[in-house]
């Protein structure tokens, strides 16, 4: 049962969350963000520092996202001591939360995003903990399959705790500084300067600047990309193990080549707002060298 059904469509629950949060961040030196019905907590200050839209080229932040539907065991856990420590600590990177609930199905379960950036997933184990300690059932469900006999498994979608509607994506870059609308606003910018005179220069400038645009931005793409390898397309986000890596280690420059050709094309289609149906023809492997560990229990992806 999700808040809104207890305090009807506007999350009374969350409203005072976001309060609890404020009191919190002023308290502990947590940096709170909030207005538009959503509210944000980064306890780590240099993703906090690169999040802010004034400053410009800044790396891109990779990491888990879990996300959740706001229910009442959710909200147990963002109030609970244990919770609320880790992100004290710095154990895991922020939270997000909705304050209002929504029809579209698709947007609910992102009601709550806790961020684990690469050097928090040793602490995901800890994390899994407190929610089943909270009434949220863990049953992680992750996809797989074999590839020169070694086992590749999918991180498009991971399930966590799928009765509680509880999954984690991987993310290119938290901030979302680079996502797909800024690219192209970008590269209509530096079209606008074209010289339209010449044909052939112009359709080498066009050339130019769309390598260069990719070049430059291609690994700072935000969630649309990770999204769509589940949602509308068939990419496969893949954690390889070290052995695979040993295995391949005298070819592993023409297999990320390779990979990288059909997902730069991917890009391109996805980007351009190409119809879905077009996007289905692209199946690249995105290998991400997340490999899995079992924690407490509990089998996670952490850092290579």
């Amino acid at each position: 049962m999700g808040l809104e059904d207890i305090f009807g469509k506007e999350i009374k629950g969350a409203r005072q969350l976001g309060e609890y949060y404020l009191n919190l961040a002023s308290k502990y030196d947590l940096d709170y963000l909030g207005g538009d019905g959503i509210f944000l907590v980064l306890a780590n200050k240099r993703l906090s520092e690169d999040a802010d839209h004034r400053k410009k080229d800044t790396p891109p932040w990779p990491g888990i996202k879990i996300h959740s539907p706001l229910s009442v065991e959710m909200y147990n856990v963002l109030r609970s001591y244990d919770f609320i420590q880790m992100l004290k600590n710095g154990e895991i990177d922020g939270i997000k939360v909705y304050q209002y609930g929504d029809d579209d199905p698709f947007l609910k379960p992102k009601e709550v995003t806790i961020y684990i950036s690469l050097d928090s997933m040793p602490n995901l184990g800890k994390l899994l903990n407190i929610l089943e300690k909270n009434g949220i059932f863990i049953q992680p469900a992750l996809s797989s399959y074999y590839q020169q006999g070694y086992k590749m498994v999918l991180l498009n979608k991971m399930s966590i705790a799928p009765y509680a509607g509880v999954f984690a994506r991987f993310s290119a870059d938290f901030t979302e500084k680079m996502n797909i609308d800024a690219i192209k606003n970008i590269r209509d910018s530096m079209m606008a300067n074209i010289d339209t005179n010449d044909i052939n220069n112009y359709l080498e400038q066009v050339r130019r600047i769309d390598d260069d645009i990719t070049a430059k931005y291609r690994s700072k793409i935000d969630d649309r990309v990770w999204r769509a390898a589940v949602d509308i397309s068939r990419p496969r986000i893949v954690g390889v193990p070290r052995s695979w890596l040993l295995y391949n280690q005298y070819n592993l420059d023409e297999i990320l080549r390779n990979s990288d050709a059909s997902l730069k094309d991917f890009y391109y289609k996805l980007w351009k707002n190409a119809d879905p149906k077009e996007l289905l023809r692209y199946s690249p492997t995105i290998y991400t060298f997340i490999t899995l560990k079992e924690i407490g229990g509990t089998i996670v992806p952490i850092q290579i």
